[in-house]
């Protein structure tokens, strides 16, 4: 089960918002409670993706919160220092594209966001996503339309940055 998911779920944590540092740990707390729950799991009730999906994003909310405390009781000096990140000189534009849309999600409402990642992201269908989240499809659907009009206007406002240094 490890190896056939891990990907998903790195690619589900990453989304979540879990800091680069913490991803790998992240990931693998996801499978330790998997393990731990798996007499729980009823095929019946849905799928493993979407099972999955609600454990990532219950670890990542536990993640977030943490680093969160964690910076509110760091001295100014060290807040600093533990938010400078290096910036590598040579980034190709899929990674920047990839920051953008990162940016881009969390500007939407969590509930919005989960939905455009599951559906646009990782390709799950309008009721497998309202299995994961646990609403009706029409709220998914609502969500999704949503998202993808902020969508629009982001990429919009997005364009002459991908052009930039671009031959004329």
């Amino acid at each position: 089960m490890y190896r056939a998911h891990v990907a998903y779920v790195f690619r589900l944590v990453q989304r979540f918002g879990v800091g680069a540092d913490e991803v790998e740990d992240a990931t693998q707390e996801v499978f330790v409670i998997v393990h731990r729950r798996l007499p729980e799991f009823d095929p019946q009730r849905g799928s493993l993706r979407t099972w999955l999906f609600a454990i990532a994003r219950g670890v990542a909310a536990n993640r977030r919160r943490s680093t969160q405390r964690r910076l509110r009781v760091l001295p100014p000096a060290t807040k600093a220092a533990t938010d400078a990140r290096p910036n590598p000189e040579q980034q190709t534009r899929q990674r920047q594209v990839l920051a953008k849309v990162g940016t881009f999600l969390d500007t939407l409402p969590a509930e919005q966001s989960d939905v455009f990642a599951l559906i646009e992201i990782e390709g799950l269908r309008g009721p497998e996503a309202s299995e994961a989240l646990g609403v009706k499809l029409n709220t998914v659907y609502t969500r999704l339309r949503l998202a993808r009009h902020a969508f629009k206007q982001f990429a919009r406002r997005l364009e002459p940055e991908l052009h930039k240094g671009d031959p004329q």
